[in-house]
């Protein structure tokens, strides 16, 4: 499958964005200092902007201050590390506008969405076939509502859609933006087993489920009337989350976003925080074993002994389907965990929660 280079720098630079303001924060609230994780991640940083300049030329300016900043936020650690107040107070400045960055990357892979929708019709409208584009719309009311209104009001201006199917379109869009229903697929995903490696197949059913509710509304008035009903009954029973879009990659990315402020809590010892943070970083997505392990380890250290047993082994279950340096020193470390678990009959030593598997690099195992 071919990469999309915008969607791919959004999203990479977005991590080590996230990434660096947890070594940031806890720069700011205990001075801790690890000179080469700081300097890694700015280099990543400035790399994905020196790139991003050439694929986003419509934002280039943006780009070019975030590479600045970096190599600028870079200096200014490395200048103060020798004083630790004046370290804490450089570093809760710099969390801030690392905080501001990842806003605004989180809004562009938003706008990418659109975008990939306007390039798929363009591609519709040379090749003359219009029945393509219905479909388009109806698959991306799916992923938001709101994103389509805008989009056929402007197919509408362009005649590549009649008054007639603008209206009903512009009617459905309404209705569905009034109840929520990009939330009560968001609900649905959430809701779904936590069955280790299983993101594809559960995204996939959900998106499939939201697909047929939209037809349905551009059935007849009876199925039309039936499904109006079914949604609104539905959209009564959610609990919202902060998600705009119905999106692989969005979900993804705010996944990645909570996984990181569970982090941040468990380094603070506030595990009752980290748990549920870890717990809705993996209702949204399910296909990374860091947030099974990370689970494991705040169950543990809230002596949740079975609870931690059983992500344990869920980890080492997705750990075995996913491609990872050194895998065999990884699943090491976690059945020493487990085993540490099982053997303690008191209360369990505290475990550490794992940022990531930078230690795992060939090049720190010496």
């Amino acid at each position: 499958m071919k990469t999309d280079v915008r969607e791919y720098t959004l999203n990479e630079v977005g991590k080590a964005i996230t990434v660096m303001e947890i070594h940031l924060k806890q720069m700011a609230d205990d001075s801790v200092f690890c000179d080469d994780c700081s300097q890694k991640h700015f280099l990543e940083i400035q790399k994905f902007a020196e790139e991003g300049a050439g694929f986003f030329p419509e934002n280039k300016r943006f780009w070019e201050d975030l590479e600045n900043w970096a190599k600028g936020s870079a200096r200014k650690i490395i200048l103060s590390k020798s004083d630790p107040a004046r370290l804490a107070a450089v570093a809760n400045q710099l969390f801030e506008e690392a905080r501001e960055r990842r806003k605004a990357i989180v809004a562009m892979l938003e706008e990418e969405v659109l975008n990939q929708l306007l390039l798929k019709t363009i591609h519709f409208i040379k090749n003359d076939n219009k029945a393509q584009i219905y479909k388009l719309i109806f698959a991306s009311l799916v992923a938001s509502p709101q994103i389509v209104k805008t989009f056929t009001e402007e197919m509408s201006k362009a005649n590549y859609i009649s008054n007639f199917d603008r209206n009903q379109i512009i009617e459905t869009v309404e209705f569905l933006v009034k109840f929520k229903f990009h939330q009560i697929l968001v609900d649905a995903l959430m809701k779904a087993p936590l069955t280790p490696g299983s993101q594809k197949i559960i995204f996939s059913s959900i998106e499939s489920y939201g697909l047929n509710m939209v037809n349905n509304l551009f059935s007849s008035e009876v199925e039309k009337d039936n499904m109006k009903k079914k949604i609104t009954q539905l959209s009564q029973d959610i609990k919202e989350f902060d998600l705009q879009i119905f999106c692989p990659n969005i979900i993804k990315r705010k996944s990645l976003d909570i996984f990181y402020q569970g982090i941040k809590s468990a380094y603070k010892k506030e595990y009752e925080i980290a748990f549920n943070k870890f717990l809705i970083a993996l209702k949204l997505y399910r296909d990374n074993f860091l947030y099974y392990w990370n689970l494991a380890k705040t169950l543990a250290n809230l002596n949740l002994r079975q609870k931690a047993i059983l992500y344990y082994k869920r980890t080492i279950r997705l750990l075995n389907l996913t491609k990872v340096p050194n895998k065999s020193l990884v699943r090491e470390d976690i059945k020493l965990e487990l085993n540490s678990i099982k053997k303690q009959k008191t209360e369990l030593r505290e475990i550490k929660p794992l940022l990531s598997l930078d230690k795992y690099q060939s090049n720190k195992l010496s």
